[in-house]
């Protein structure tokens, strides 16, 4: 599919209705939560705790995209877990990510919430997105991590080849009554951390046919 002209800017409040509506419309293609029904409504799913960032991607005015940044937060509840059944938790999981950049949990950024209007698989949208937050991430001289399901070899193959690896694998911290496993994947360019490391890796979120609003 030939990749389109899409513009990407900073979400706004605004746009959380359509993005409810776009995350109902791809599930089907994608499977995109896991878990569904969510345990949760939409909005809140889509605005996270801890979280810094959300960019959403446009095509003819319309969003067909979005991907988020939040800090990593350690476990905080009495037994050492974090929330149960919150989506998108990290708790438990940055020693492995701060263990494989050899750094403190502080610098990470964990990327996520991404997801694109399955129309259009294929054109770029995921990458553009992804670009855009790392480079977020890496301005503000800090590390971005994440984590995906395991058992979705081809989500895991879509990082790999843009450069992530897997550092370790961990039961999913937002999934307390069924069993779903994850996988932690880092930057490894990052390590140290090198000014032109993700246009080395990943190419530039200044592609021509993407217009990235600040």
């Amino acid at each position: 599919m030939t990749r389109l002209n899409l513009t990407i800017r900073p979400r706004t409040p605004g746009d959380i209705p359509a993005l409810c509506d776009l995350l109902v419309k791809q599930r089907p293609a994608t499977g995109y939560p896991e878990i569904w029904p969510l345990p949760m409504p939409l909005p809140d799913f889509l605005q996270r705790d801890h979280e810094d960032g959300a960019w959403v991607a446009l095509l003819n005015g319309s969003i067909v995209g979005h991907i988020a940044t939040a800090c990593v937060v350690e476990p905080s509840g009495p037994d050492g877990k974090g929330a149960p059944g919150r989506s998108g938790s990290t708790a438990g999981l940055g020693s492995a990510w701060a263990d494989a950049y050899g750094c403190a949990t502080e610098r990470l950024r964990c990327i996520g919430t991404l997801f694109a209007d399955a129309e259009y698989a294929g054109a770029g949208i995921g990458s553009a997105l992804l670009r855009v937050a790392t480079e977020d991430v890496v301005g503000r001289d800090l590390l971005p991590v994440l984590d995906c399901i395991k058992a979705k070899g081809h989500v895991v193959e879509f990082y790999k080849r843009r450069g992530w690896v897997v550092v370790a694998e961990q039961r999913a911290p937002w999934s307390p009554d069924e069993r779903i496993d994850v996988v932690l994947m880092i930057q490894p360019v990052l390590k140290p951390l090198k000014a032109d490391a993700i246009s080395k890796t990943q190419g530039t979120a200044t592609d021509p046919s993407v217009e990235v609003m600040a």
